[in-house]
């Protein structure tokens, strides 16, 4: 965003801004939403300054027990084969990173040292094509491309084009893929948890008014809670309004991941079972993998799981479950005109309740 455009977005809500203020907002353009929402309830200066920036902002972050780790930021409307390449290798070097600490990829070596004497080795590689009818994939790194079969169909069809796995292989005249290794979260992870009661509602049809069935947390009102509500397809959250995917942080500590099923659909002939197929993002560290040229490029790519998440709530679920994997609790809601529900939980103690 260049500085005539933020001066314009506020001249249009009726503002002018001194120089340091358009200074503020020229380089943290995400506020700028934050300060427009939360002026309405204000008496609006003629001329916005630093001293009534901080004001606002500062009122916002006493009332509000979270903060945004991540949240869309698109750089481009359009794409060339260059923004998507660059794109995917960020993504490969990122996962490669996680990947290269597994233990069980034992001589790692790249593409382009397999020869026919490398016997038993492991490669950490991009797929670039499957072929159906041979059960094989063109896959892709840093140095180069190979083509790979499998010793089990079942690996074969786990995988997706520009998934990012390590492979365990076999050289018995073909190199056949023996083992998949994700780049999946660590079996030993201590459960995150706060020490006094805390309480996340998350809801597909309350209001940040709406009371109605919360129940025993309205019983103590000493007891913090934090509303995450669905609102024409979009995340609130206190006086945020979010877009899917973003990952929040509450209460100084638990991380949430949230993201809406739409990701989801260009995947149901892949994977039938939905929830199996949410497990399996967690397991690819990837909401979203396969990239398409109908896509937009991000500035901070939020399909990509940087921080392994407390809780993971998906939004416009085909029905509402609650589960567990590896310390991760996992909530899903379907639009609130197949079922509306509540989901509450005690970071406390994790117990999650519907209510």
């Amino acid at each position: 965003m260049k500085k005539i455009d933020v001066l314009k977005s506020f001249l249009e809500k009726g503002f002018q801004l001194d120089f340091e203020s358009l200074d503020f907002f020229y380089k943290n353009p995400d506020k700028i939403d934050q300060f427009f929402q939360k002026i309405s309830s204000k008496n609006k200066p003629t001329t916005v300054n630093v001293s009534f920036i901080n004001e606002v902002m500062k009122e916002q972050n006493e009332n509000e027990k979270f903060k945004v780790l991540k949240t869309p930021k698109q750089a481009k409307d359009t794409l060339s084969v260059d923004d998507i390449s660059q794109t995917l290798n960020k993504r490969y070097n990122f996962l490669k990173k996680i990947l290269s600490t597994r233990i069980d990829l034992v001589n790692l070596i790249s593409i382009n040292r397999i020869t026919p004497k490398a016997k038993k080795f492991s490669a950490i590689i991009l797929i670039k094509e499957k072929f159906d009818d041979e059960k094989a994939l063109l896959a892709e790194d840093d140095t180069g491309e190979y083509k790979f079969f499998f010793r089990h169909e079942h690996d074969y069809k786990q995988l997706l084009p520009d998934d990012v796995v390590g492979v365990i292989c076999e050289n018995e005249e073909t190199i056949k893929i023996e083992k998949i290794i994700w780049p999946d979260m660590q079996m030993k992870r201590e459960i995150n948890k706060t020490k006094e009661d805390f309480f996340v509602i998350i809801s597909n049809h309350l209001s940040d008014h709406h009371e109605e069935n919360e129940g025993s947390i309205n019983e103590g009102s000493d007891k913090i809670k934090q509303k995450i509500l669905l609102e024409k397809g979009h995340i609130k959250i206190g006086s945020r309004v979010l877009d899917f995917p973003s990952t929040i942080e509450v209460n100084e500590g638990t991380t949430i991941l949230l993201m809406d099923s739409c990701f989801l659909k260009k995947y149901s002939e892949f994977e039938k079972d939905e929830s199996s197929f949410i497990v399996s993002l967690l397991k690819r560290r990837n909401l979203d993998p396969t990239f398409q040229f109908n896509q937009a490029i991000f500035v901070n790519d939020p399909f990509i799981i940087e921080q392994i998440p407390d809780i993971f709530i998906v939004f416009g679920s085909s029905d509402s479950s609650s589960s567990n994997y590896k310390g991760t609790t996992i909530l899903t809601l379907p639009h609130s005109d197949k079922e509306k529900i509540t989901w509450v939980i005690n970071l406390k103690t994790r117990e999650v309740v519907r209510k």
